[in-house]
């Protein structure tokens, strides 16, 4: 009962987090907003299926000009989005209504995955620490909160409920098939009291895993995990003489029943393919096992077999499906090895220890804290000294176990109370100088898990232990460091192949311990790669933490609170003064027990819970990629002033066929495209029912072009990409000058310092570097357009700059300003020109993006038709909307 109170409880608080703290950031005056950017792209296909449900486009003419895009399938999140606004709107919803349970589905997603992580944790230690990880995983910060509060509406929340049910299943099913010894045989002899847990188990992992599968198109990866447990925990058995009938029956129904999800919403060719391919291979695992045991082989034939059959199939794949091998090739390089310029563009996509490219611990302290770090790194100390004297208390008297553990309990508690204190100005948020490589809960729990497969006995020496579970921590910290850098990625194999060596140790009841470690490492692993990724492993972190949090409350003495007391038999006699002082003692050893129960209550919630409240609220309170005011009213603008590019806006809501390979499709003649830069493209389609020239699929093709076209300086080019886009209107906002300025050099393969040159001033014995705006970024078409309306410019400051270049420990070349001058004419900065040596190196620049430094012809082009109201005397408005006008 306490426990159910506890989870409901935990929901709510979820969902307080995740729907309360954003209401303000996301139903704003009269409009309804989405947190993510994806979010609008995938509720713009809800809006067609849910006119037409259950009938999905199959091409979307809106999604990119031109060309579009075939429209292959619907994430099953979206399915379920659709179905409830369809049931909600009697078979005609308003957008409202859509809106409502776009925004509103993710944040209860969210909170409902306390549900799944209790009973993983309830399966893997005991109910008390699945009940810790589901209060910490309802409020952990970081990626998987900001995913799931209100309107985050894309795929990611779901597929941490997905997967983690998913997971909750298999563990349940793996326990109790392996608890009942479960067999071909009962199956034949229908033993229901034997097989019917662990088949509806089994079953219900299989339809979340197919539900994940139809979610997002790299859910193969925990696929790839379920089976390299199968491949482990099959030859485990086998080496040691034991049954696998259960592991068969189980990953084979289980990837079965997700097959069938699949096969109902394939998302693409290669992924069914491969699942097809992963539904076999339960069976083949089994009868390669029962083929050698049965014919009397030696033991460790299986597992060459099995390298020998994976190394043949590979090569089978790669010359009979050369594209499918390709596909999922591919995919793994995606996730493990990204590169090019949507790697180094997109923040999301940035190595967890390198949140922008530089390695920093901020972004892993503002994901889960104490979970991931010991910070401040003096706590560890503090601790140390804790034990110290709770130990010395422990030498003086061995009888008074409870005393020595109250001193260390309390000393704890006065060192948390301190560092509370402490960062109370701050808002618990640690600076990153603060933070050192001190790992936190979730990896000493993950270390001492892990441990205790190489355990020889219950009664190993503490300090053993102790050597065994750093070393462990130390190859793990060094599995995240080395696929944290791109360089030297491939060394963690090292790491990951010591740790798999330590899973085939055989213990007793390992099955479930060996998947959730497996899985614990690989989401370390693709985490390290990209930060995005932090969402599947917040599931961990809280697993994990739980598990350590109930250890230390268990060994404060909780279990024997609730030991009954000894009972005396009838014909042994004692004294009633033995008695009373033996109750007297019973007393005073349960008061002790209850203190050192709740101080270990108390330093639990201190040092892994409280870390995380004032963190998460910042975070949920603050939908970071929310679209803006400015955004959201510019775009509501386009769709109401501007003429509609398919010639009805009904047309926005119509199903079309898809259009065969090497066809185009015949947009009619109304049609234009909207250049923006791809990050807006998806608010575009979904706000203002425009079409794009790009978008952020990430297609490179379109982007290169929109690059090119914004930065170009001559009017033919400036022209011809025109036409070939199609555009009739031009979106810029003040961050596309300014901070986005570098990736648009990125993705046109311009050199950076050109535009933006960085000037090195000597001040004292060092050299401060400053950067600038050269003549190259005022020509640029967007600058001229948004920076000075399109307007000619005569009313310049230029300030020319005469330099050296010197080389810095012959590594690289760098600028340094001999003189620099701020002249009030151009005019006159050519003058003084004049005058300089003609060796002399110089530079004509502006450190204003709003003050040219030279003169600038009017964009006669384009005219201004709209401009945000958010504006200030000093800078243009927040956005600028443009018309080409040259054929009128």
């Amino acid at each position: 009962m306490i426990i159910g109170l506890l989870l409901v409880a935990f929901f709510g608080i979820s969902l307080l987090y995740r729907i309360y703290l954003p209401y303000g950031e996301i139903f704003v005056g009269g409009d309804i907003k989405y947190g993510s950017n994806d979010a609008y792209f995938y509720m713009r296909l809800v809006d067609g299926v849910s006119h037409n449900f259950p009938h999905l486009t199959q091409f979307d003419p809106y999604f990119i000009f031109p060309g579009g895009n075939n429209v292959v399938s619907l994430p099953f999140f979206h399915w379920i989005i659709a179905f409830f606004a369809w049931i909600a709107g009697l078979g005609h919803p308003s957008q409202h209504t859509i809106d409502i349970i776009g925004v509103y589905l993710p944040a209860i997603m969210g909170a409902l995955t306390v549900v799944p992580v209790f009973f993983i944790g309830k399966a893997l230690f005991n109910k008390w620490a699945g009940v810790l990880a589901a209060g910490l995983i309802a409020i952990l910060p970081g990626e998987f909160l900001a995913r799931s509060v209100l309107g985050s509406t894309d795929n990611p929340v779901a597929e941490v409920l997905f997967t983690t049910t998913a997971l909750a299943f298999l563990i349940w099913a793996i326990k109790k098939a392996s608890q009942n010894q479960l067999t071909f045989a009962h199956l034949f002899q229908r033993d229901w009291k034997i097989i019917l847990k662990p088949l509806i188990f089994s079953m219900l992992a299989g339809v979340f895993l197919g539900f994940y599968l139809t979610t997002w198109q790299g859910a193969l990866i925990f696929v790839f995990i379920f089976l390299l447990y199968l491949v482990i925990q099959f030859i485990i058995n086998h080496l040691n003489s034991r049954s696998s009938d259960y592991l068969c029956i189980v990953g084979f129904t289980s990837l079965l029943f997700a097959l069938i999800i699949l096969l109902i919403n394939p998302m693409s060719t290669d992924v069914t393919i491969a699942m097809v391919i992963s539904v076999l291979i339960p069976p083949v695992l089994y009868f390669i096992s029962r083929f050698i045991s049965g014919r009397g082989l030696k033991p460790y034939y299986y597992p060459l077999s099995l390298v020998v059959i994976g190394a043949l199939s590979v090569v089978i794949v790669y010359f009979g499906a050369n594209n499918t091998f390709d596909l999922l090739l591919a995919k793994f390089k995606f996730v493990l090895f990204p590169v090019g310029s949507t790697a180094t563009t997109t923040i999301e996509m940035a190595p967890f220890l390198m949140p922008l490219w530089d390695f920093a611990t901020w972004a892993a302290w503002g994901n889960f804290t104490t979970s991931f770090f010991i910070a401040p790194w003096w706590l560890l100390f503090g601790i140390g000294a804790a034990a110290i004297c709770g130990y010395l208390f422990y030498i003086n008297d061995s009888s008074k176990k409870g005393i020595s553990l109250l001193v260390f309990l309390i000393i704890t508690l006065v060192i948390m109370i301190i560092s509370t204190v402490i960062q109370i100005p701050n808002q618990y948020s640690m600076a990153e100088d603060q933070i050192k490589f001190i790992p936190g809960f979730a990896f000493i729990s993950l270390s001492i898990f892990i441990y205790l497969f190489v355990r020889r006995g219950k009664d190993q020496p503490w300090y053993i232990s102790l050597l065994w579970t750093i070393a462990i921590l130390i190859v793990v910290s060094m599995l995240m460091l080395f696929t944290t850098f791109s360089d030297i990625r491939y060394l963690a194999i090292i790491p990951f192949v010591i740790l798999l060596y330590i899973l085939f140790k055989n213990r007793e009841n390992d099955d479930n311990p060996r998947l959730f470690i497996l899985w614990s490492l690989i989401i370390i692993i693709i985490m390290m790669v990209q930060r995005r990724f932090a969402y599947y492993f917040a599931v961990n972190a809280a697993l994990l933490s739980g598990y350590l949090s109930w250890q230390i409350i268990r060994l404060s003495g909780i279990e024997k609170l609730s030991k009954k007391p000894e009972v005396i038999p009838e014909n042994v006699h004692i004294s009633k003064t033995k008695l009373k002082r033996k109750a007297l003692q019973e007393r005073r050893g349960t008061k002790i027990f209850l203190i050192n129960v709740i101080l270990s209550i108390i330093v639990v919630f201190s040092f892994v819970f409280l870390p995380n409240v004032s963190k998460s609220i910042g975070i949920a309170s603050d939908v970071t990629y929310a679209i803006s005011d400015d955004w959201q009213k510019a775009l509501l603008w386009m769709k109401d002033n501007t003429p509609d590019p398919m010639g009805d806006p009904e047309t926005y809501y119509q199903l079309y066929d898809a259009v065969p390979p090497g066809d185009d499709f015949k947009y009619p003649e109304s049609a234009y495209g909207v250049t923006a830069w791809w990050d807006y493209g998806y608010w575009i389609i979904r706000v203002a029912h425009r079409i794009p020239n790009t978008n952020p699929s990430q297609s490179p093709a379109p982007i290169i072009k929109v690059a090119t076209f914004f930065l170009s300086n001559d009017q033919a080019n400036i022209d011809k990409i025109r036409t070939e886009l199609g555009s009739r209107y031009i979106i810029i906002d003040n961050e596309i000058v300014t901070s986005k300025f570098s990736a648009v050099l990125n993705w046109a393969g311009m050199n950076e310092e050109d535009y933006l040159p960085v000037y090195y001033v000597q001040q004292g014995n060092q050299m401060v570097p400053n950067q600038v705006l050269s003549a190259k970024y005022y020509n640029s078409l967007f600058v001229r357009l948004y920076n000075f309306s399109g307007k000619a410019v005569t009313d310049v400051k230029p300030l020319v700059v005469t330099y050296v270049e010197n080389m810095y420990r012959n590594e690289f070349s760098y600028r340094q300003v001999i003189e620099a001058k701020e002249f009030t004419s151009y005019q006159d900065a050519l003058d003084y020109i004049a005058t300089l040596d003609p060796t002399t190196k110089y530079d004509i620049v502006s450190s204003d993006p709003f003050v040219s430094p030279i003169p600038l012809e009017a964009v006669e082009d384009y005219k201004l038709i709209f401009s945000s109201e958010t504006s200030s005397n000093t800078t243009p408005p927040a956005i600028q909307i443009f018309e080409y006008i040259g054929d009128k």
